[in-house]
């Protein structure tokens, strides 16, 4: 993945310079994808987890479409698709993958609704996009009312970093001449929709 790869002299190395200039976690480069993929997250499998799958690409037209910045942003974070889409696309078992039991997307019992990490073509029919990842606190029909209070803080805030001044447009809204960030290839720690 060149996004993800330091060495890459345009993409990679621009991408990995603002990240740590900006202090940023997660790097998302929006842009036309080729190919009809929507986009692709690194994502971070039991046992891997590395600063370098912090990465994704999202195709600008499915900002629009659908949920998908959410979705890879996910990935990134280490979720799963849904059980019924990662049986078809790990038919040796994906269990061992998994970060978390329950870290992956879901599909309400009667397939009215999915959530931004499940596959809507596994709902068997027609079913609803929740924007949200899969969670025991809300529903569809009863969202939560406000957010889980955060844990008290272990030490002091580090200091915001710097505003920069690059010197061309922000790796979000350009992409390099020549260069294309769909050309990783399908891996455990890479996915694509």
């Amino acid at each position: 993945n060149r996004l993800s790869n330091p060495q890459d002299p345009v993409l990679g190395a621009t991408a990995h310079r603002y990240r740590e200039q900006l202090g940023v976690d997660l790097v998302t480069v929006i842009n036309d994808v080729p190919n009809g993929s929507s986009g692709q997250g690194s994502l971070p499998t039991r046992g891997r987890m590395d600063s370098e799958l912090a990465y994704s690409v999202v195709d600008v037209q499915s900002l629009v479409d659908w949920y998908n910045l959410g979705h890879e942003l996910g990935h990134n974070l280490g979720l799963f698709h849904d059980r019924t889409t990662l049986d078809n696309q790990a038919p040796g078992g994906y269990q061992h993958l998994l970060n978390a039991p329950y870290g992956t997307g879901w599909i309400t019992p009667r397939r009215d609704y999915h959530t931004v990490m499940a596959y809507a073509e596994y709902c068997g029919r027609p079913c609803g996009p929740v924007n949200q990842y899969s969670n025991t606190e809300n529903t569809p029909s009863k969202p939560a009312r406000t957010a889980r209070p955060a844990p008290p803080s272990t030490g002091p805030t580090p200091p915001a970093p710097p505003s920069p001044s690059p010197p061309g447009p922000h790796p979000a809204t350009a992409s390099a001449p020549g260069s294309s960030t769909a050309d990783a290839t399908t891996s455990p720690t890479s996915t694509s929709r």
